[in-house]
């Protein structure tokens, strides 16, 4: 993901948004990071790589997306608002537990239980917000 054509066009969109190139090369390194460990999952969760009964595939593919998207919600501090750093802490630890499967299936399923209770939380802001926009009609 951050091999040069990638970091070229990080670099070139760097140019066009009149962003430092460092920082936005910086930046797309560092949310390409999963991609470095996914080959890592493959060795320790072969139903990565369609191996296995087909529960075991769907479990790891969403395993694998749920991990991506702590991942990325850990690197940009961002869910709806601004994450503390305990929550970009517990995001963090989510993604690297789903990703390189350290437990058994049910160290699994209470790590998707945690994604979805900190993604819950971390929506909770825009969920109760009293300032929405009024519409139409009101």
């Amino acid at each position: 993901m951050v091999t040069p054509p990638v970091a070229l066009a990080s670099y070139t969109a760097a140019g066009i948004a009149r962003a430092n190139a460092n920082t936005t090369g910086l930046y797309a390194f560092i949310l390409g990071m999963p991609s470095f460990l996914i080959p890592i999952a493959f060795v320790r969760d072969p139903g990565i790589l369609f191996v296995g009964d087909w529960p075991t595939v769907v479990m790891a593919g969403i395993a694998i997306a749920a991990g991506s998207a702590a991942w990325t919600i850990m690197i940009s501090g961002y869910l709806a608002t601004a994450l503390n750093l305990a929550e970009r802490f517990m995001f963090g630890a989510v993604a690297v537990v789903l990703i390189l499967k350290p437990f058994d299936d049910i160290g699994r399923y209470v790590s998707l239980a945690a994604f979805a209770a900190l993604f819950a939380w971390g929506m909770r802001s825009s969920l109760f917000r009293s300032d929405k926009p009024a519409t139409a009609g009101e």
